[in-house]
């Protein structure tokens, strides 16, 4: 008797799962995923480095049928699953599964509209499902490598790492490939995972795992149509992703209850411009500086209490430009208790060096504290007279326990939209979001909806 592997599990769900059975709450948060990333991909259209990789796409000759999303360019399905992923991430709005610190939705988001855009006539339907199979793959396979008592460095950006797996097991419904055709492509596209955190992180580079994972499950799905057979181990324990990346990887996490309990339901939304894991700060910062009519001036020094993950992802110190400031919890606790507020502005290379934040980011001390989750922070604030304020939250809006809304989610989008499409395009493309389950064909009813 042959056990099968996590590949072929995996491999056979994706293809064989039947979309009636999918309930109506999980086809909603897949489309909330997609409202989000669609927004998020805009907003980061105009950000470097989208103009110098379009810049070198063009160099290299790459023409095809897919659209550089709140741009006008358009490209091969494989280098537009590369540029919108990428952008969706430049801004650090992009969604989160908290298990894993995996951003799903940008990978497979990015490649199923792009592979839509140049194959004729996917429906809706199909589309749906391939965003939800690719979701709950990546998700699941983020488990796997995250989950206590899995062990992942936080050095590995995990979309780097599983990104690239969900976007073949979401692609795997629109080419569509066989059974052993995705085996084969999770193996090509598990070569290639990667993403190193400290190669990227303060510089314009920290977000290209993000955009080489949509590139890589493109061209692994295609390469595994086209007849390239790849290892079914590629995910084990052993020699596999799950043994070289991670310890004890958590088998369970990846397939516990497959098909019946959804991962994704366990993504989330940010309402600020930042990594996940300072929401909490942000949210306790902003609550106690407003509460107390807080003099950022009288404060002699601040203790944040954090998850330990906060201070590993977000340990930058002092930085210097938006792609350092979206990612420093010091950061975030300064601008955040003289601002009062944490949009586009506070993470803004402006920002970062303005004198007054980069003062209080000294006195910021941020202290790993146990029993305090991913989503939850802790803020004592010494104040040069003797008195200490404090503030704190368990889970901080934008997490799976208190998720945004429909409608805060769409104000999210045009707010991000805003000076780069026109508001008739914007709310067109809410309505896409919202209703391509209905489309006869997604990637002309996305052109009509783009004006592309």
């Amino acid at each position: 008797m042959t056990t099968q592997t996590l590949s072929e599990i995996l491999a056979n769900y994706a293809v064989s799962s039947n979309p009636a059975a999918v309930p109506d709450a999980v086809r909603h948060e897949v489309k909330r995923a997609f409202l989000n990333w669609v927004g998020c991909a805009i907003g980061g259209s105009p950000v470097d480095p989208m103009s110098q990789c379009i810049a070198v796409a063009k160099q290299l000759g790459s023409s095809g049928n897919s659209s550089v999303i709140g741009r006008c360019e358009k490209f091969d399905a494989a280098r537009v699953a590369f540029l919108n992923s990428l952008s969706s991430s430049l801004y650090a709005y992009d969604d989160t599964h908290l298990k894993s610190i995996a951003h799903p939705t940008g990978p497979i988001g990015a490649a199923c509209l792009a592979i839509a855009e140049c194959t004729p006539a996917i429906s809706g339907p199909t589309f749906l499902h391939a965003l939800t199979m690719g979701l709950e793959v990546e998700c699941r396979l983020g488990a796997y490598l995250m989950e206590p008592p899995a062990q992942c460095s936080v050095g590995w950006t995990m979309t780097g790492l599983v990104g690239g797996l969900g976007v073949a097991a979401a692609l795997a419904r629109l080419l569509p490939l066989s059974e052993k055709e995705l085996v084969s492509a999770i193996g090509i596209a598990a070569t290639r995972s990667s993403g190193l955190r400290g190669a990227g992180v303060g510089y314009m580079t920290r977000d290209f795992p993000m955009g080489y994972s949509g590139l890589i499950g493109v061209e692994s799905a295609l390469m595994a149509k086209a007849g390239v057979v790849s290892s079914p181990r590629a995910l084990d324990k052993t020699t596999g992703l799950g043994g070289m990346v991670s310890q004890n990887a958590n088998e369970a996490a990846a397939l516990s209850d497959l098909g019946t309990r959804y991962e994704l339901m366990n993504n989330a939304y940010k309402p600020y411009p930042a990594g996940i894991v300072g929401h909490s700060i942000i949210e306790v910062c902003i609550a106690l500086a407003s509460a107390n009519d807080l003099d950022p001036k009288q404060i002699e020094k601040v203790e944040m209490k954090v998850n330990g993950d906060c201070i590993r992802i977000m340990g930058l110190a002092d930085p210097i430009d938006m792609y350092g400031a979206q990612v420093s919890a010091k950061h975030w606790t300064a601008v955040s208790l003289i601002r009062r507020r944490a949009g586009i502005a506070e993470a803004s290379t402006s920002a970062a060096n303005d004198p007054q934040v980069r003062e209080l980011r000294t006195k910021v001390h941020l202290i790993e504290t146990q029993g305090i989750g991913r989503d939850g922070a802790v803020a004592v604030v010494h104040l040069k007279n003797g008195s200490i304020l404090t503030e704190q939250v368990e889970h901080c809006i934008g997490s799976v326990d208190r998720p945004m809304s429909d409608a805060e989610l769409e104000t999210k989008f045009r707010t991000q939209a805003a000076g780069i499409v026109d508001d008739a395009t914007t709310q067109r493309l809410i309505h896409f979001c919202w209703n391509f389950d209905s489309a006869v064909d997604v990637g002309d009813s996305y052109r009509r909806a783009a004006g592309a």
